[in-house]
């Protein structure tokens, strides 16, 4: 088995990471099926740690605010769950059921909770990610787990107990993340729109029991996550055809491109550490993805790309207060 060449590999790969969720369109004859593998940099030792030894799908990692525990999602063959890898048991393990499909899981930021996506009580078409990494032409579908016509949020508690739905509306909602206090969630929904197309954002309570609240001026925000302070949200947007990293007033009143972006061929992702210091990202500079920081209060970026990963396509990094962060790695590779 080798991997495509990089012509080939750089167009693929700019096809999806451009919209996070869109469909990439290959021809059909084009042999090759995906690979995304999850990993993790502690003290510049970096170590692979999803659970399939080297096989299936498994992207949009969530590490802990302590730098020992790492959650996210996928499968080698059946619906997407949410796995989570413990660092003092060097293992990972599945959080939820194998009988709905359930994506991005990100942390709150004392580490108690996780909030995530999931089609859960939801009678609709659900896709194996087998079959999604065995075709290009489902490769964007990875991000969700198929493609959905209801998604909603969940928490729950970090050993996956205690599980509570928080929105129900007919809508795919996506990307959930909590505010610095803990008591909202922030996401991304296509309810105002109906198209994932044109996604905008919401907050609800983590109590549940309450319409969302849609977040003004935020159609085409992607990827939010809050400022320590809770005063913004950074997220990227496509600006120019270009992914552009942003931030706004949390409730909306303003917003702005950042200035110190990379340039490139797009930013994507962006995290803000717990400890409120840096934005970590991730870009593509010339021909591959590669993981970015850059301080909060303005400077120039960082490459935090471990060796050895200059020429893969890694994406959707975060970081703990301890520095020990976590990333996905794409590969398109011939049958």
């Amino acid at each position: 088995m080798k991997k495509l060449s990089l012509m080939t590999l750089t167009l693929i790969l700019l096809s999806i990471l451009m919209a996070g969720c869109a469909i990439a369109r290959l021809p059909a004859a084009l042999k090759s099926r995906v690979v995304s593998l999850v990993y993790m940099n502690t003290d510049d030792s970096v170590f692979e740690i999803s659970p399939g030894s080297g096989e299936g799908v498994f992207v949009t990692p969530s590490i802990n605010p302590v730098g020992d525990e790492v959650v996210f999602h996928g499968a080698v063959t059946g619906y997407s769950r949410i796995w989570k890898y413990s660092l003092e048991n060097d293992k990972a393990i599945a959080l939820t059921g194998d009988d709905y499909v359930a994506v991005e899981p990100s942390f709150s930021w004392d580490g108690t909770f996780i909030a995530f996506a999931a089609d859960k009580g939801i009678d609709q078409k659900r896709e194996d990610m087998f079959n999604i990494g065995n075709s290009l032409l489902k490769m964007g579908q990875m991000y969700l787990g198929g493609n959905p016509k209801v998604m909603n949020i969940f928490i729950m508690d970090t050993d996956g107990s205690n599980l509570r739905q928080i929105t129900t509306w007919n809508a795919v909602d996506m990307r959930p993340t909590f505010s610095p206090d803990g008591n909202q969630i922030l996401f991304m929904s296509s309810k105002e729109s109906g198209s994932l197309k044109k996604l905008s954002l919401y907050t609800v309570s983590v109590m549940g029991g309450e319409e969302p609240q849609l977040i003004p001026n935020s159609e085409g925000a992607n990827r939010p996550w809050y400022s320590l302070d809770g005063e913004w949200i950074y997220y990227w947007k496509e600006i120019d055809d270009r992914g552009t990293l942003c931030r706004m007033k949390a409730d909306g009143s303003e917003w702005s491109p950042l200035p110190d972006d990379i340039g490139g061929l797009g930013s994507h992702g962006p995290f803000i550490d717990p400890n409120g210091e840096w934005l970590w990202f991730h870009s593509v500079p010339y021909t591959y993805n590669q993981l970015f920081k850059m301080p909060i209060k303005g400077g120039d970026a960082i490459s935090v790309t471990p060796p050895g990963f200059e020429e893969d396509h890694a994406a959707h990094v975060t970081a703990a207060k301890n520095g020990n962060y976590s990333f996905d790695v794409l590969y398109v590779k011939e049958k």
